[in-house]
């Protein structure tokens, strides 16, 4: 864990701290390293973390918050909220989104002191404590993820707005820590009864289109190959809404394929996940769960940046035809669609075969040790 240079309380034993969490699956693993940082500064501190429902689950198979707050939709669900926040009596808010509501709720609930980044238009005068990334640094936006989340949540002053004192590598090294229910555990293990190892997962979805995922046919030429080298039981994992598309790609792999899109809940996907021997997936939060849980990770990035975005855990593989740094957005679909179609099955393959070798086994890597291929 990283060290912080100074409490952000003169007694955090009796602090009771709101934490305002991401949206995305994706961001609120990048998130967990600092907050499991935050905790280890202030072990006695209470601290509540405010989320979208559908990511109460995934909060609570992490360790750091004490209590968990559901961000309700529309304008009745935000003064709920509110209420709900001002009934916490919180002295603090750290607020992760660059959202104007995210900022917006502490605000009229009262929270006497809101950090977060300037973010949105307007959003300033929400906060107390505007937290300023990366000032003075040639290239701010090449800080990952994890690491401005750590900007925040190290803040310990108005007038501190540099990345705080910290061991960059010792928080990059620190992956999100989940514990799986045993229930969710069970159910995982009664899918895989009597199939065939390697368990290879696939994750052929990714919530912005086409400009995340690696085309529907190279995922089933891969399913084909890993099917035929390997012996692998292929099992296509994602979304309620990504199920027509992995019970196409099942039809089209054949017997070895297992089709479980739309049918486990998120403690039992990140159970399925974890008991996979690999997972393939787009650059979206599936592979950041099996990351997280310590699956090995084959990770298909476009024209997005892993050096920013990436999940992070201990066997991560990132492959890319050309490093990114672009924003994705509908102008550049295009060019990232056809980065994307650059990389090749038998290529992507090759790195399978090298990773299955090696065993699951090894020495532990986070983000720092995160390798990239690009060709």
């Amino acid at each position: 864990m990283p060290a912080f240079s100074a409490s952000a309380s003169n007694n955090p034993a009796r602090s009771r701290w709101l934490v305002v969490g991401v949206n995305w699956l994706g961001d609120a693993l990048m998130s967990m390293p600092a907050l499991q940082a935050l905790r280890a500064r202030a072990p006695a501190a209470q601290i509540t973390l405010l989320t979208k429902p559908q990511l109460l689950p995934l909060w609570r198979m992490h360790a750091v918050p004490d209590a968990l707050l559901p961000l309700e939709s529309g304008w009745r669900g935000t003064w709920r909220t509110v209420a709900a926040v001002r009934a916490g009596g919180f002295e603090t808010a750290w607020i992760l989104p660059n959202s104007y509501r995210a900022a917006l709720i502490p605000w009229l609930a009262g929270v006497p002191e809101r950090r977060g980044f300037p973010g949105q238009p307007g959003r300033t005068r929400l906060l107390t404590t505007p937290v300023k990334l990366g000032a003075g640094s040639a290239q701010p936006q090449k800080v990952h993820q994890v690491m401005e989340y750590a900007c925040l949540l190290a803040t310990d002053s108005p007038g501190r707005h540099n990345l705080p004192a910290l061991d960059p590598a010792a928080l990059q090294q620190s992956w999100p820590r989940l514990t799986i229910p045993a229930e969710a555990a069970a159910t995982a293990q009664q899918h895989f009864r009597g199939l065939a190892r390697p368990l290879i997962a696939l994750l052929p979805g990714a919530a912005r289109g086409p400009s995340k995922r690696w085309p529907t046919p190279y995922f089933a030429a891969l399913g084909r190959l890993l099917r035929d080298r390997l012996g692998a039981t292929v099992l296509l994992l994602g979304t309620a809404g990504e199920a027509a598309l992995c019970v196409e790609l099942a039809q089209t792999i054949g017997g070895a394929a297992r089709n479980l899109a739309g049918q486990t809940s998120l403690p039992e996907l990140a159970a399925v996940l974890q008991v996979s021997d690999l997972v393939i997936g787009n650059d979206s939060g599936g592979i950041h769960l099996a990351a997280a849980v310590g699956t090995p990770v084959v990770g298909l990035f476009g024209i997005t940046d892993p050096a920013r975005t990436g999940p992070l855990g201990p066997r991560v593989k990132i492959l890319q035809r050309s490093p990114g740094g672009a924003r994705d957005v509908p102008r550049v679909s295009r060019p990232a669609r056809d980065s994307l179609a650059a990389l090749l099955p038998a290529e992507v393959l090759a790195v399978v075969m090298d990773l299955l070798a090696a065993g699951r086994a090894g020495p532990e890597r986070g983000a720092a040790g995160r390798e990239l291929s690009t060709w």
